[in-house]
């Protein structure tokens, strides 16, 4: 699509600005790790074959040194549903133990 817009997992504007955006923004701290330290998992799940818009989003992210590992799950609606701070507050600690900043 020239010129235009394209959303390759479209989410909630909420989610997506709030949970989705400080775990993004957690993730860029970790620049200064090794390269291919931390490997990050997206799953977008969709409730049918038809569906354009995902009902949930999952992230799982693994420290290739030491095995350790975060996995998360969010409802694509605002906040990312009822476990969304939860889970984002869970990503974000897990990521600090890593080193990332």
């Amino acid at each position: 699509m020239t010129g235009g817009r394209a959303n390759l997992v479209p989410q909630d504007a909420n989610f997506n600005r709030g949970n989705w955006l400080q775990l993004e923004n957690k993730m860029a701290g970790c620049a200064s790790l090794p390269i291919g330290r931390l490997r990050y998992s997206i799953g977008a799940n969709y409730p049918n074959s038809t569906a354009l818009i995902p009902n949930n989003l999952t992230m799982e992210i693994t420290n290739q040194s030491t095995g350790s590992a975060v996995s998360m799950s969010f409802s694509n609606v605002d906040g990312g549903g009822p476990n969304g701070t939860t889970d984002r507050t869970r990503g974000v600690n897990w990521l600090s133990s890593q080193g990332c900043n």
